[in-house]
């Protein structure tokens, strides 16, 4: 195992307190070309004063751009030393420190020693400086700088080492030593420009090697006014990616590119170019004319990826993750083998905001303006957001932990209320405002809410029924801080709001139901004869019914002459997994309950019904979804293994209940192209034979096989998805 000492130049440095003729080294007596500044960070210095280098970085005072003298050496103590040079004696001191700790540690871990457990923490808290017993400004220096983690912004990327890396320790010696072994940033931009474009290995993901330069990338931007429409069209489209660019600042940049008066990166040309896809299927799918014939979409998107692999999106440089956040959103309305690729593009998003350092709020990081500190909020939110319901849906825990992050909510603020010129930003706009970004701001509350009700329904230790209760309610008193704004309220008294306000207020209502039916999902078979959990049960019922009842009201309002139908492509494929996971769980409970005597026969006829209605829905889709097609077949499998309740008296219940519509006292009637059955076994014989395959999951009432339906759901039906319906988080 290679020692520290392979990671930087040899140094050793005297005892603490007399620098001795046997340790000094001598040096030619010769006044320095560079101020200390300089020379230290290895930069040009024009020996002015203060040198313009010094200038550039803020010290505009002379005090603090200073040439070293050259005076002979002779025997000094720290006494004699100058406040800078006394202060470098001390890094020197404390280097030495924490590199014998280091060494310690990787010799007693090639040992196997016993004691290396306890080694580490009892060797970390000696770690001090030199005046750390009288209580000095550097006690428990390098102690600190390991546990908060190093933060480095370079030209050549930014990266962030958490305190458990070994990187980070190496980093802190790398930080109170740097003009031994850091390499000068003109070296890593010439080691980078070194190589070849034709060097470059197939991306593990984008699967291109084909080389690609700033004027092919140029070359192949439409027109100008095209260009412009497109781009129009994506930043008044509001849609959920909006608020990761801020629209004054791309702009101009939009027009330093035209005009050449800045330079091109890679990473901001796949920004454009993701950009205009979306504004071009925008306009495709809200049937608007932009008057000129549209590119062809799937060109623009090849372009945003190869621009991301030659742009090196790993190394964290600047829009890198709104590079590939954006290119994801891309991805996923194109719905290219999404299934396949989307969870590993956001994996890498998320795990390169973390090595980016996004999950530390920006107060704890040096060097953050706050224009950029607040643009880092609002994507670090997204990202949480998308990875923690992308891994919802797929079963899987998220990338990133809560417990590890810090990094504040953005504030309600609208674009033009900050700026790259500000020195501190203005107070966030009250919950009353209803801006773009409040909704923004509520669902990453609401998430952290649903993070919480994941982690417990995953639970392998079966937390207490208390502590079930104690998360719904925590669930409850979120739900009803929703700004007034923001609350649900039908579709159809939404006639005077626009589309994306009515969606963000489903999509914040759907959040808080699905945090409550994972919550309470277990409870549906356990334990069913013990009144205790029956609280739990009807909670869970309960949303259910009502995220079916919204499914009924959003089919409706995104029919041909609907409500929503030009706006229709707002509306999320992530919803799709709500809407299923509420009708798998009505099935769960009919079939519980198909044998208990003591069940509200016309509470039972509703659920029936409201299943009856949602298959309706999927199986109208069927044909051009593969997600309707996939739950047309499990629906019709779970249905017909229960029976329809028989009503009591002659006032039979229609099929068409909406939960939703009873929840906000309204009744929205399904589109008339959505089928009706008479009778639900006609239906079950129409699906293929494999939704039989479903017949072993039920096969006991007591141990319902969710991870087995989940993944029947991922592994049928091969139907190209219409992209027009289904395609934003």
């Amino acid at each position: 195992m290679p020692t520290p000492s392979s990671y930087h130049n040899v140094f050793r440095v005297a005892k603490p307190g007399v620098l001795s003729s046997d340790s000094s080294i001598p040096k030619r007596n010769r006044q320095s070309l560079s101020c200390t500044a300089c020379k230290t960070r290895k930069t040009k210095c024009d020996r002015l004063q203060p040198c313009s280098s010094c200038v550039n970085r803020g010290h505009e005072d002379a005090t603090s751009c200073v040439f070293s003298t050259g005076k002979p050496n002779r025997k000094r103590t720290t006494h004699d030393l100058d406040p800078k040079e006394s202060t470098n004696v001390e890094a020197q001191l404390r280097l030495q420190k924490i590199e014998d700790m280091v060494n310690d540690l990787l010799h007693k871990s090639q040992q196997g020693s016993n004691e290396s457990n306890n080694f580490p923490l009892q060797k970390s808290l000696d770690v001090q400086s030199p005046d750390s017993s009288t209580g000095g400004p550097g006690s428990h220096a390098a102690i600190s700088s390991v546990e908060k983690g190093h933060f480095d912004i370079r030209d050549s990327g930014t990266r962030y080492f958490g305190a458990t890396s070994w990187t980070a320790v190496l980093e802190s010696i790398r930080d109170v030593k740097h003009v031994l072994d850091m390499e000068t940033e003109d070296e890593i931009i010439e080691e980078s420009l070194s190589k070849s474009p034709e060097s470059l290995p197939p991306d593990l993901v984008f699967d291109t090697s084909q080389t690609l330069t700033i004027q092919e990338l140029c070359a192949s931007l439409p027109p100008r006014i095209v260009v412009d429409k497109l781009l129009s069209a994506y930043f008044n489209a509001k849609h959920n990616q909006g608020s990761i660019l801020h629209s004054a600042k791309f702009l101009r940049e939009y027009e330093a590119f035209w005009t050449n008066s800045s330079p091109k990166t890679f990473l901001w040309m796949s920004v454009l170019f993701s950009t205009l896809y979306i504004g071009s299927r925008v306009l495709e799918m809200s049937s608007q004319d932009l008057g000129v014939p549209l590119p062809d979409p799937d060109a623009l998107v090849k372009k945003a990826g190869q621009a991301l692999v030659a742009g090196k999106y790993q190394n964290g440089l600047p829009y890198s993750i709104e590079a590939l956040l954006i290119y994801t959103t891309c991805k996923h309305m194109q719905d290219d083998d999404c299934e396949k690729n989307l969870w590993v593009l956001m994996g890498i998003t998320a795990r390169l905001t973390l090595r980016m350092g996004y999950h530390r709020d920006p107060k704890a990081l040096p060097n953050i303006s706050p224009f950029e500190g607040e643009m880092r909020r609002r994507v670090f939110s997204h990202v949480v957001v998308i990875d923690l319901l992308l891994s919802f849906q797929a079963g899987l825990p998220p990338v990133i932990q809560e417990d590890e992050c810090d990094t504040m909510d953005p504030s309600n603020l609208l674009d033009t209320d900050f700026d790259e010129d500000c020195k501190v930003l203005p107070p966030s706009r009250p919950p009353s405002d209803p801006t773009t970004m409040l909704y923004y701001c509520e669902k990453s509350r609401m998430a952290r809410l649903l993070r919480r009700a994941v982690r417990h329904a995953l639970s392998l230790k079966n937390p207490p029924f208390k502590e079930t209760m104690q998360i719904d309610r925590e669930i409850k008193d979120a739900h009803l801080l929703v700004p007034q704004s923001l609350r649900m309220k039908p579709i159809g008294s939404s006639v005077v709001d626009e589309a994306y306000m009515i969606l963000h207020r489903l999509n914040l209502e759907l959040l808080y139901l699905r945090s409550t039916s994972v919550l309470h999902r277990k409870y549906l078979s356990y334990e069913r004869s013990n009144p205790k959990y029956s609280i739990s049960r009807a909670t869970c019922l309960e949303a259910a019914l009502t995220v079916l009842g919204y499914q009924a009201d959003l089919h409706h309002a995104c029919q041909p002459g609907g409500q929503l139908y030009n706006d229709r492509w707002m509306t999320s494929s992530l919803i799709a997994y709500d809407f299923l996971l509420a009708v798998m769980i009505i099935c769960l409970e009919l079939y519980e309950s198909r044998n208990e005597s003591n069940i509200d026969t016309e509470y039972r006829r509703k659920q029936y019904g409201a299943v009856k209605q949602a298959h309706e829905i999927w199986r109208s889709r069927s044909s051009v979804s593969k997600e309707a097609k996939r739950a047309t077949t499990v629906i019709a499998s779970l249905l017909s293994k229960v029976q329809e309740p028989i009503a009591t008296d002659e006032a039979r219940v229609t099929n068409t209940i909406s939960t939703a519509s009873e929840f906000s006292g309204q009744l929205l009637p399904l589109h008339p192209e959505v089928p009706s059955y008479s009778n639900y076994e006609d239906a079950a014989n129409t699906i293929t034979q494999p939704g039989h395959d479903l017949d072993s999951v039920f096969s006991a009432s007591e141990n319902i096989d969710w991870g087995f339906v989940d993944q029947y759901l991922i592994q049928h039906g091969n139907v190209n998805q219409d992209p027009s319906y289904e395609w934003q988080f």
